[in-house]
C-alpha cells in the first residue's frame, strides 16, 4: 500500500512547510493530503511521478497535487527545496486570484525562483512563517505556471477594424466602418480577413449581428422588426433567413423557447 503523508504531522497549525534537502537516499513512493512544489537547485536526480520517470536538473520546478503518486531519487550532488501547504487554503486563494493550475503534476523551468524558495525555507525554520508570505509565494509560482499570453500577430489595420466593431453601434455600421478604420483596399482586407477568421468580413459581421439579435430576443420585448434594424439588418426577410440558418429556428420561435 502506498503511504499517504499527512500535513498535520509535518506542520500542524503552520501556513506552510518548507525544507532545504541534500539527500543521499531515495524518497520512497508516496502521495499526500496537501499540495507541494519543489525546485531543483543543484545536481541531478530522477522524479518518478504517476507511473512516469523524469530527469531532474537545476532550475526545474515541479508542482504536485495531493493525489499524485511520486518519489525522488538523487543521482549526483542533488539539492532541492520543497514547499507544502494545506489544500483548503490553496483552493481559497485560487478562487480569489482566479487561478487554475490543472489536475495533473507539471514541471516548468523556474531558476529565477531560487531566492524565493530559500526565503520561505528560512522563514519556516525560524518559525516566523506567515499566511501573507505563502500568498506572495503562491502569486510568484502562479506567474511561472501560467502559460504566456499568445503573441499578437494580426496586423495593425485588422486590430483597428476589430476595435471599431467592438460596440453594438460599430457592428450595426458594419462593412463601411470596417473599411474606413482599416485604411486598406477592399480586396486586400477581404483576402486577409478570410485567412485569419475563415469567413469573409460580411459573414463575420453578420455573425456578430445575429449574436446581438439573439441576446435582444431573450432579454427584451422589442418587436422583431426593431431588433433587426437595431442590429444592422435593413431587410427583415434577410434577417429572418440568416437567423434561421444560424440558430435553427425563426426569431419568434427562438424567443419562446425555454431558457
Amino acid at each position: 500500500m502506498i503511504p499517504r503523508l499527512n500535513y498535520e504531522n509535518m506542520a500542524a497549525n503552520q501556513p506552510f512547510y518548507a525544507a532545504f534537502r541534500r539527500p543521499d537516499f531515495a524518497f520512497p513512493t508516496h502521495s499526500h493530503d496537501f499540495y507541494e512544489v519543489f525546485l531543483c537547485l543543484e545536481g541531478s536526480g530522477v522524479h518518478e511521478c504517476n507511473g512516469h520517470s523524469y530527469s531532474l536538473s537545476p532550475g526545474e520546478m515541479w508542482f504536485i497535487h495531493p493525489d499524485d503518486v511520486h518519489s525522488i531519487r538523487p543521482k549526483r550532488d542533488f539539492v532541492f527545496i520543497n514547499v507544502a501547504w494545506p489544500v483548503l487554503n490553496w483552493e481559497k486563494w485560487c478562487a480569489l486570484a482566479g487561478f487554475e493550475v490543472g489536475k495533473e503534476a507539471r514541471n516548468v523551468a523556474a531558476p529565477e525562483l531560487g531566492a524565493l524558495f530559500h526565503r520561505v525555507t528560512r522563514s519556516f525554520v525560524a518559525k516566523v512563517a506567515t499566511p501573507l508570505e505563502i500568498c506572495h509565494f503562491w502569486a510568484k509560482i502562479a506567474g511561472v505556471l501560467t502559460p504566456p499570453a499568445p503573441v499578437e500577430t494580426r496586423p495593425d489595420w485588422m486590430l483597428r477594424g476589430l476595435r471599431a466593431l467592438e460596440s453594438e453601434e460599430g457592428i450595426k455600421a458594419g462593412w463601411p466602418l470596417l473599411l474606413q478604420s482599416a485604411h486598406i483596399s477592399p480586396g486586400h482586407l477581404c483576402r486577409e480577413w478570410k485567412k485569419t477568421f475563415g469567413v469573409t468580413p460580411t459573414q463575420w459581421i453578420n455573425a456578430r449581428r445575429l449574436e446581438n439579435a439573439a441576446g435582444l430576443l431573450l432579454q427584451s420585448n422589442l418587436p422583431i422588426k426593431e431588433i433587426s434594424a437595431r442590429c444592422g439588418f435593413e431587410n427583415t426577410t434577410y434577417f429572418y433567413r440568416l437567423f434561421q440558418e444560424r440558430y435553427g429556428s425563426a426569431p419568434k420561435s427562438y424567443r419562446r423557447q425555454p431558457r
